[in-house]
């Protein structure tokens, strides 16, 4: 028989109770999805630098040590407890919200990339550094994904410490995403002087891959 919780309390009735470790990660999380915010509206372009780093060392840093402190602590072993029960995975609020702004995320950087200006200013300094030339959407793109990649990676190592096929596999991933997808084509650019950016066509820009799209 499920439990019935008959509460009219506004407070969540089960608090997650975070270490101090998850408390500075989620901090360092706030301040870089801030700086992300900021720049996006345009208020960074000045001190683009700036704002990249704080971004960059708050997602990054930030997501890194809380899950260090969620796993890092714990007995190696299978930790699923409750995930299909957390608002972002039931359909709950953070869910529903994520999706909508994945969603107009992807519609902007297809159809209206002049409103990512501030975003994709953001990332000048990086690509100026790899590339000699301002981003673009579709390096905001491919580098946030490989962000994303490598964080997610690192989290997926610390929760199946225990299982020699996960971290083979998910190092395996995290390596062709930083190397394959994402280093080689700036470095075949830089050398060669080729104009399509390989990551361009996978998994989103699809014309790229065509003859006539080709010079």
């Amino acid at each position: 028989m499920s439990e019935v919780n008959s509460s009219l309390s506004l407070a969540n009735p089960h608090p997650a109770n975070y270490n101090g470790t998850q408390k500075l990660g989620l901090a360092l999380i706030a301040i870089g999805v801030l700086s992300l915010a900021l720049a996006w509206v345009g208020i960074g372009k000045d001190q683009a630098l700036y704002f990249f780093i704080a971004m960059l060392a708050g997602l990054m840093g930030g997501g890194l040590i809380y899950f260090y402190g969620t796993y890092g602590k714990l007995p190696a072993g299978i930790k699923n407890n409750r995930v299909f029960f957390s608002s972002i995975a039931s359909r709950g609020a953070l869910g529903w919200m994520l999706g909508i702004i994945l969603t107009g995320f992807y519609i902007s950087l297809y159809f209206f990339p002049k409103y990512l200006n501030g975003l994709i200013s953001l990332f000048d300094p990086l690509s100026q550094l790899v590339r000699g030339k301002d981003s673009d959407q579709w390096f905001v793109y491919g580098t946030f994904y490989t962000i994303a990649v490598l964080v997610m990676g690192i989290k997926f190592m610390m929760k199946y410490r225990h299982n020699r096929y996960q971290l083979i596999r998910t190092s395996s991933v995290t390596f062709f995403q930083l190397i394959l997808a994402w280093t080689l084509p700036i470095i075949m650019e830089n050398l060669y002087n080729y104009g399509p950016y390989l990551s361009y066509f996978w998994p989103l820009d699809y014309d790229a891959i065509f003859p006539g799209s080709l010079s």
